[in-house]
């Protein structure tokens, strides 16, 4: 059946040119014709250029006076709180505040004591005061949150059901956690000890309260991060557990984190558009990198609802198997939650209106559909403004980038069959107006020919715009999808997974305006993951 009814709600502009000038970047438009005038004036596009100035993000105070005095028009970042009475009040300036698809987390490893014990990881949580941690991390912008799914993916949580909550310090509860776990105070010190075989006293085989002893990790001079670390740390020695902080740079702790040479780490995770409970699978799922590799974490019960999750062809089922398995983690604990993000924009309003923050990742969001709706004051085209971004360019090669400030602009020079609504997450068109989904089987194209398609799998047909053009003129067809599903993107070092395993292992009956893409494996998310990728031109790749 037809999934797009929004066929003119977003459609494929043309495509974007960037410039570099020496840490400012200028992506400019294509002059718009009249009939993309006709088909755009009530959705966009209406700026000329958008500018991207890097303000890094030790530079936030220079960033709020260029806001102030129009040398920024839109602060595109997470805004600290404490620079805000610096602009409430200016009457050139607005300001939004919205939760984010962020969440502060502590990842725990489940492979190394204590922390591979279930009840010790319940009583850390059960020890962290969540309303404290968000108050001094982030001015108390965000929310305490338990579960593993942020607040703005509404359709996917679980937080008002969950039996459980660890918002506030219950030292109470974490001390009986830890008694049925095993942690005892068996010699009378005041500190626990692990009683492994339950007997009530210290011998062969137990471990003494210094072996139990752990230190959570943080990100050196991050104050959100030691924050979160320091009071969790805080809740376990209030439980007769030792445990302190260290702090140390973002690369050794991933570093430490691989080799399994930690117990907690303060990180943060954001949970992707479209298809959120993915990062659950990945994160999660016995036999994925960061299961296996970070988080050391295996349990058959959230495997089994994580892979209903992923095989699902219906969103309802999707649903129902991803709740199941957020509640099982948030009984697990392998990764604590502690809040979920604000998010803080600020823009000035005397210049342009139109602007749309992407919900729960502000105005910039996983497509440039909130720049598209910006214009003149006036209500005429043209314009140029003027956003702030906090990192470099890594490379201007789109199959060479993995930094999210590098895919932010590259969002706007290169685009996708299809985009995101900034308000539901639902997929809207893009390069296409519409697409068909249907299951296929084998089509009896022998093995040997590089196609991996003997099992089951779903067929997607993408119709495309006719009047979408790359910046030197020539017509965006079918021949461009298939050349970078097929000869592109599986090289790329940065590919999607998907595309890397073959996923996609055939792209054909090409037209110019229409394309069907196989894919080898069935469930709803497999769209997304494997028809998400930006398009380039045949002609000049």
């Amino acid at each position: 059946m037809r999934k797009s009814e929004l066929v003119r709600i977003f459609s494929a502009i043309s495509l974007l040119a960037l410039v570099s000038l020496g840490g400012v970047f200028v992506v400019t438009a294509q002059t718009t014709t009249d009939k993309w005038a006709t088909d755009w004036r009530p959705y966009g596009a209406y700026l000329d250029e958008i500018v991207f100035t890097i303000y890094q993000s030790t530079a936030e105070a220079q960033a709020m006076l260029a806001l102030k005095s129009g040398d920024l028009d839109v602060n595109d970042e997470r805004t600290q709180s404490s620079y805000l009475p610096t602009i409430v009040g200016d009457p050139n300036i607005d300001i939004s505040v919205s939760l984010g698809s962020i969440y502060r987390q502590l990842t725990l490893n489940s492979g190394r004591f204590p922390t591979n014990i279930t009840g010790y990881r319940r009583a850390i949580a059960f020890g962290m005061d969540k309303y404290q941690a968000n108050q001094e991390a982030i001015g108390g912008a965000g929310v305490p949150l338990d579960s593993y799914i942020p607040i703005v993916a509404t359709e996917w949580q679980v937080e008002d059901t969950l039996p459980t909550h660890f918002y506030d310090r219950n030292i109470v509860a974490g001390n009986a956690s830890l008694e049925a776990a095993g942690f005892k105070d068996l010699d009378g010190d005041g500190w626990r000890e692990y009683d492994a075989n339950g007997n009530g006293i210290f011998d062969a085989g137990d471990k003494d309260d210094a072996q139990c002893a752990v230190s959570f990790g943080a990100s050196a001079g991050y104050d959100p991060a030691i924050i979160a670390a320091s009071l969790a740390a805080e809740g376990l020695v209030a439980m007769g557990m030792h445990a302190d902080i260290f702090e140390s740079d973002f690369t050794s702790l991933i570093d430490d984190a691989l080799t399994g040479d930690f117990w907690a780490i303060c990180f943060s995770w954001e949970i992707g558009a479209v298809n959120p409970p993915v990062l659950l699978y990945d994160l999660f799922r016995t036999g994925n990198f960061y299961a296996d590799n970070l988080y050391y974490f295996s349990n058959a019960s959230v495997d089994a609802a994580l892979d209903l999750m992923m095989a699902s062809n219906t969103t309802e089922e999707a649903k129902d198997a991803a709740k199941e398995a957020t509640a099982l983690l948030a009984y697990e604990q392998p990764m604590i939650v502690v809040y979920n993000d604000a998010y803080i924009n600020c823009w000035r309003n005397d210049k342009f209106t139109g602007f749309e923050p992407f919900a729960g990742q502000g105005m910039t969001g996983n497509n440039p559909y909130s720049a598209l709706k910006i214009r003149k004051l006036d209500g005429t085209m043209g314009g140029s403004i003027k956003y702030r971004m906090s990192e470099d360019l890594e490379s201007s090669n789109l199959l060479q980038v993995s930094e999210g400030y590098t895919t932010m602009v590259m969002n706007y020079v290169y685009e996708s069959l299809w985009s995101a609504d900034p308000n539901t997450w639902d997929p809207i068109p893009q390069l296409a107006y519409d697409w068909d989904m249907v299951a296929t089987v084998d089509d009896g194209v022998p093995e040997g020919n590089g196609y991996n398609h003997t099992q089951a799998g779903m067929k997607y047909t993408f119709y495309l715009y006719e009047n979408a053009t790359w910046h030197d003129g020539t017509q965006v067809t079918a021949e461009d999808v298939q050349f970078s599903l097929m000869n592109l993107w599986p090289v790329s070092p940065y590919a999607s997974s998907e595309i890397l395993r073959g996923d996609v292992y055939r792209v054909d009956n090409v037209t110019d305006t229409q394309v069907d893409i196989f894919v080898n494996h069935t469930g709803i998310f497999e769209w997304a993951s494997t028809t998400g990728a930006g398009i380039l031109p045949k002609h000049i790749w």
